[in-house]
């Protein structure tokens, strides 16, 4: 019983973390390039210099941390993993370790967000639409991504609005 137990519970916890690995995360997970950078995407959306220097001052502020958050849920990740292939696992200490992973992805999404967040209040809601529909087009021109490697996600919900 304890075994069925074990299972479940890796299971349980396991699901979510193919899911996640699948479709991201990684530091910046939906900021795939620096686009600010890129002198034909910030002439297409009309972004100005002034705009350009505040989001790099934005993202030279998070990505140490997302970096560091990255790496620690990489290396809880694989303690979980080895935790689950002892003889014995410790329920109570397995959920423990689970919880605090599940907070950490918690705290990198947080952490994107405020990122993105920041990007859009430097942006009009003209440039917002604009950014949208250029990296729409920009996924859609790109080749077929390797078979080992999952396929990048189009932007969550409807384009912004003026």
């Amino acid at each position: 019983m304890r075994k069925l137990i074990a299972v479940f519970v890796f299971l349980l916890s396991s699901a979510p973390i193919c899911f996640c690995r699948a479709q991201g995360p990684n530091p910046g997970a939906e900021i795939q390039f620096k686009w600010w950078a890129d002198q034909k995407i910030v002439s297409q959306v009309g972004i100005s210099a002034d705009q350009v220097r505040t989001i790099e001052t934005l993202w030279t502020g998070s990505r140490k941390e997302l970096v560091d958050l990255k790496a620690e849920i990489d290396s809880r990740h694989k303690e979980l993993h080895s935790l689950f292939e002892a003889d014995a696992v410790d329920e109570q200490v397995y959920g423990e370790k689970l919880d605090r992973l599940y907070r950490l992805r918690a705290d990198l999404e947080k952490k994107i967000l405020h990122f993105r967040l920041g990007v859009r209040n430097v942006m009009t809601p003209d440039q917002r639409k604009k950014l949208h529909d250029v990296m729409v087009a920009f996924r859609k021109s790109r080749p077929d991504p390797p078979p080992d490697r999952p396929p990048q996600r189009e932007p969550k919900g409807p384009p912004p609005k003026n």
